[in-house]
């Protein structure tokens, strides 16, 4: 089974989103189906009931994470954060990341991506190190 993942919306549309699932989930407790006769019945609503929960639980996820991104604090200290780090750190741009929440689907955001400069440099020394005999053991021996 594929796995789905939303598309990068706003916190707007995120929102509305949202309104409309538990609008959805509100009209179905209201409709006329209310009784519930048969335990085939009960069992098929209550997974309704749940995917709908879960669907609007993740959006809310969705709506926290992206407000919490848009945070200039947040942002700010970040920053300061990427700044006062010991490695080097290098702004590889904007990069889509995919969340998984514990409750509904994965989604994605776009966010700043750092790496620590450098690194190829320090493997490519790292490479061959037994390719001469450094070792008195090695090239001692006959």
């Amino acid at each position: 089974m594929a796995e789905e993942t939303r598309t990068i919306q706003t916190i707007e549309q995120t929102k509305a989103a949202i309104r409309e699932k538990f609008e959805s989930l509100l009209r179905m407790l209201d409709s006329q189906d209310g009784v519930v006769r048969t335990a085939e019945q009960f069992r098929s609503r209550e997974l309704s009931i749940v995917a709908q929960t879960d669907a609007i639980a993740g959006m809310a996820v969705e709506a926290l994470v992206k407000q919490s991104l848009e945070d200039t604090q947040l942002q700010a200290s970040g920053k300061d954060l990427i700044k006062s780090s010991i490695d080097r750190l290098k702004n590889q741009g904007k990069r889509p990341v995919r969340i998984h929440p514990l409750r509904g689907e994965s989604f994605k955001v776009e966010e700043e991506y750092y790496y620590r400069a450098g690194l190829g440099q320090q493997k490519r020394e790292k490479k061959g190190a037994l390719s001469t005999p450094k070792f008195t053991g090695i090239a001692g021996s006959s």
